[in-house]
């Protein structure tokens, strides 16, 4: 599952390396949606769906805050921007079918701990989760600690060219063959 699937470039790398996922890519911003759905009806032999809105700690309306960059869009409960439906994790397990999960990627635009603290059981679901943790926006160990808390293995993926950690969290120590760099913490 792809939370914060922007144009599904994460998706497109994911069904390369593992050709039988189905992969469901949720995201806030309607334009940018729509350009994710024209990727996915291209790559129609694909298992990928889209799931337009947010991912939140409840269901309903929440409020999308635009950046200059589609890349920094992000959702919050202050009553300004545009709203979106918000769904819980256990939402999108419903509306996927899904019971279990091997991935989920989180880009969410500092809404992680948010997320975290109320999605927690739902979370503990998943083999791993993928988390791009944006610093600026709340605090790095905070997140690795509540996501430690189901997830005790974690690595630090390195040298991927962006300035916000993005970490790996796994319920045991395991080894990727990837071509990233992965630092155990």
């Amino acid at each position: 599952m792809d939370l914060g699937a922007h144009i599904g470039a994460f998706a497109l790398v994911a069904a390369h390396y593992y050709k039988n996922s189905k992969i469901y890519s949720v995201e806030a911003a309607p334009d940018t949606a729509d350009i994710l759905k024209k990727n996915i009806k291209i790559n129609s032999n694909l298992k990928w769906n889209l799931i337009r809105g947010a991912v939140w700690s409840n269901n309903g309306p929440i409020y999308l805050h635009r950046s200059k960059s589609s890349l920094g869009h992000h959702v919050e409960n202050i009553p300004s921007g545009e709203l979106v439906k918000s769904y819980t994790l256990d939402d999108l397990y419903k509306k996927t079918g899904w019971k279990k999960i091997d991935l989920i990627k989180m880009d969410i635009e500092g809404a992680e701990l948010t997320l975290i603290r109320f999605n927690s059981k739902a979370l503990s679901r998943a083999k791993f989760v993928l988390i791009e943790i944006h610093g600026d926006d709340q605090d790095i160990q905070s997140v690795k600690s509540e996501v430690k808390n189901i997830f005790p293995s974690v690595y630090r993926i390195k040298n991927r060219g962006s300035c916000k950690p993005l970490f790996l969290f796994a319920k045991k120590d395991i080894f990727l063959p990837v071509k990233w760099e992965f630092l155990k913490e």
